[in-house]
């Protein structure tokens, strides 16, 4: 029985060789391949890309930046963001609620012309914004949004489109607590005004009946008697009023003053909330937008070509050792194992 097992060995000057050899074919490969990816880069559909960069504004709300009462607060909206801001951004760029405004306010479906009776056609719709529209962040700790498009112009109303929708989407999120956060201060601030004027309402009675300040009327009172002067009997009655309800006007004025207290600080967070729920601020500094393209930025033609040379080249080369190394020595020992048998 014959060995049909073979040594491979290769060295530099070898591939010299079989280059040289193979020249021209190598070379007719490499022109094809010139050729057929310069007819498919111009086959490919150009697109042209318009982009914008910003930063995420810090996440503080307005009112405890700038109402006086506030002063104490930390973070200012006018800073730039941190990697926390640059996060939560990302995740509304890329949240469904972000795609469905994009597509609902240019119509992309249509756009894009996807038959509507294609089940598929949201799945397609999802890729086509994939590969076109693209948020990521940068070295800087700033936020790219990029978007390629055949139209120049749609891919620039797209990118605006974006940057108006950070902010009202944002701010919608933010304004549903806002709201809520509103109301129950708002009811707190009510009932404590409700609250005040009843205290209030229960002093006047006390007025009517004569019972504005009870020390210093009692003190009043007590040296109009001892000097002898006046109503005896008024000053007596007007004493019983005192000694009746002077406990009670006390203790509804030291109650008012307290109450009076804890509804000027509910007045104040009452006064942010509602800032809160009804501000419209920006929430992004944006440093760079392009605008409408000149120039398409897909495809790179003269790449495309290259690559596609070079790779058909190179498969050429394999396809020459394979051959020259080891399909040729094969057939050339069972050539002779064939003949010695």
């Amino acid at each position: 029985m014959q060995d049909n097992k073979y040594e491979f060995s290769f060295n530099f000057l070898e591939l010299i060789e079989l280059l040289w050899l193979w020249r021209k074919k190598l070379i007719m490969v490499s022109l094809i391949a010139a050729v057929v990816s310069a007819v498919v880069s111009f086959m490919v559909t150009e697109k042209f890309e318009s982009n914008m960069v910003f930063y995420p504004t810090v996440g503080n709300s307005f009112s405890s930046s700038y109402l006086k009462e506030s002063s104490g607060s930390k973070g200012d909206p006018l800073e730039f963001g941190s990697e926390t801001e640059v996060e939560e951004m990302l995740q509304i760029l890329n949240s469904d609620l972000m795609k469905g405004e994009i597509i609902k306010r240019f119509d992309l479906m249509k756009y894009y012309k996807l038959d509507e009776n294609d089940f598929q056609r949201y799945k397609k719709l999802d890729l086509l914004l994939k590969k076109n529209i693209s948020f990521k962040r940068t070295d800087y700790t700033s936020i790219e949004v990029k978007v390629l498009d055949e139209s120049p112009e749609m891919a620039s109303k797209i990118v605006d489109g974006v940057s108006e929708l950070i902010d009202s989407i944002k701010t919608s999120i933010q304004r549903q607590v806002a709201m809520q956060a509103l109301a129950v201060v708002e009811r707190s601030y009510l009932e404590k005004s409700m609250e005040i004027k009843t205290i209030d309402d229960s002093l006047d009675v006390l007025g009517k009946l004569g019972i504005y300040n009870s020390s210093e009327q009692a003190k009043a009172l007590t040296d109009l008697l001892a000097k002898g002067g006046g109503n005896t009997s008024a000053i007596l009655k007007q004493q019983e009023l005192l000694a009746r309800y002077g406990n009670s006007f006390e203790t509804l004025s030291r109650r008012k003053f307290l109450e009076q207290e804890k509804e000027t600080n509910l007045r104040e967070k009452y006064m942010q909330a509602k800032v809160d729920a009804e501000a419209s601020i920006t929430h992004k500094f944006v440093v760079s937008k392009s605008g409408v393209s000149l120039y398409k930025a897909y495809p790179v033609r003269w790449l495309l070509v290259v690559i596609g040379t070079f790779s058909a080249l190179a498969a050429a080369i394999l396809f020459m050792i394979i051959f020259e190394k080891i399909y040729k020595p094969i057939k050339l020992k069972n050539a002779e194992n064939q003949a010695s048998a």
